[in-house]
């Protein structure tokens, strides 16, 4: 074998570049390496990276312990991740996207990061990164982003405080409601959740420790 056609693809192999994408939520995050030929090199969970449902610390703790997680699993070094795209939930204003660039800088200091809602990336992976569609999500919280024409438009996303209609929080909330009407015998409150909630929590009936 040619010694410098050898040479060329340790070279080539060794200056390979690699690209990260992250997908925060509330309750998981998921990271995927891919490398330049757009092949899926790892893929992997960890916790929620949402500040406002884990808070900060933990959400630094978790989205750092993944992108170190993934680098040491695919056995590539940190320099080795050029760009980074992180769609995270709870991140909108400019100080959410400014902290967590600061978190990924800690790790990759050389690598290009931008930082979207969890919406946008949503909308980008069903119109194949086309700026134009309707992206909706229902997670640990929601929201609801439309674009056309380059006009943007946003409803939900005001978190639990405020109404989460359509999150995962405020199905379970809800189904809590309907089962404490039924059990106090409200009217018009009949509801099978009730006997849902008692088997899933272990109970024989309602009691002051039903929540």
């Amino acid at each position: 074998k040619n010694p410098t056609t050898l040479v060329a693809v340790c070279l080539s192999y060794c200056s390979m570049s690699y690209f990260l994408g992250i997908d925060g939520g509330g309750s998981k995050t998921e990271l995927a390496l891919l490398n330049e030929s757009g092949e899926e090199i790892n893929k992997l969970k960890v916790e929620g990276t949402n500040q406002n449902s884990v808070g900060l610390d933990k959400a630094r703790t978790h989205l750092q312990t993944g992108i170190n997680d993934i680098i040491e699993k695919s056995d590539i070094s940190s320099n080795d991740i050029v760009s980074v795209c992180l769609g995270m939930s709870g991140c909108d204003r400019p100080n959410d996207i400014k902290c967590i660039k600061e978190w990924v800088a800690e790790i990759l200091p050389e690598a290009l990061t931008t930082v979207y809602s969890d919406a946008v990336i949503g909308l980008a992976a069903g119109t194949q990164g086309k700026p134009e569609g309707v992206s909706v999500i229902s997670g640990t919280g929601m929201i609801s982003l439309g674009i056309k024409n380059g006009k943007t438009i946003r409803a939900g996303g005001w978190g639990p405080l405020f109404n989460d209609i359509g999150s995962g929080y405020w199905i379970g909330i809800e189904t809590l409601h309907a089962a404490a009407k039924a059990a106090d015998s409200i009217v018009d409150s009949e509801t099978s959740l009730l006997q849902l909630v008692l088997d899933e929590l272990k109970l024989n009936e309602p009691s002051v420790n039903f929540f």
